[in-house]
């Protein structure tokens, strides 16, 4: 089995070989406004100030 690319026959056989099956499934939680300004932040387009001080408000 290839582990190197994502194949689903080798990671569905490790999940059935693997003992542990009581793993936790952690949900991530982000929030939109978190989202929104990551984006902006890594985005190259010039940001304007004025609709961005709109939004904080509300």
């Amino acid at each position: 089995m290839n582990f190197k690319k994502p194949s689903r026959k080798a990671w569905n056989l490790l999940r059935k070989i693997d003992p542990n099956t009581k793993r936790k499934h952690i949900a991530v939680k982000i929030k939109a406004d978190h989202f929104a300004n990551r984006i902006i932040e890594l985005s190259r387009a010039k940001v304007d100030k004025n609709a961005t001080k709109i939004l904080k408000k509300n």
